[in-house]
């Protein structure tokens, strides 16, 4: 009885320790397929930095339609986000050229200190460019920075963003 018991004890364990095993192999490779985006951090003198993130959105096969943004958080030290600018494009690729059809501006603001203004967003040939001017403010209302930042969204006749 006790053989027998171990016997379906052990059978269990293998058989739906192979199923969970299998399950996040799947799991893992959806997530990979979904995760069409880059991240690169860029520091700055004051120990500020801006984290770049660009993403892509999912594209039907043969599609010569490329869209996606590239997102610009300008953080503090303690990378907590005070601004963001962010440039939204929309792209046409046959394989030999790309070229840009739309662009948009994105700001926001998560800091008193801050002000953002003349966001504006262009496009020329395969680039989508968006740019905004942000000053820092003290508590007594002085100037204490101005940052001019833009991003550039750009497509390759391939359809890669980068």
């Amino acid at each position: 009885m006790k053989k027998l018991l171990f016997s379906i004890i052990m059978f269990n364990l293998i058989v739906f320790s192979n199923c969970s095993n299998i399950y996040a192999k799947d799991t893992s490779i959806q997530s990979s397929e979904r995760s069409n985006h880059s991240y690169t951090i860029e520091y700055l003198e004051d120990g500020s930095f801006i984290e770049t993130i660009i993403e892509a959105e999912p594209t039907i096969i043969k599609s010569s339609i490329r869209k996606g943004s590239k997102t610009k958080n300008y953080k503090d030290t303690n990378g907590k986000i005070l601004w963001s600018l962010k440039v939204q494009g929309t792209f046409t690729y046959n394989g030999k050229t790309a070229t840009c059809t739309d662009s948009k501006v994105y700001t926001n603001n998560y800091s008193s200190n801050w002000r953002l203004s003349n966001p504006s967003s262009s496009k020329s040939k395969n680039i989508a460019k968006a740019t905004v001017t942000a000053k820092e403010y003290t508590i007594l209302n002085n100037l204490k920075k101005t940052v001019n930042l833009s991003a550039s969204l750009t497509c390759s006749p391939s359809g890669t963003l980068s």
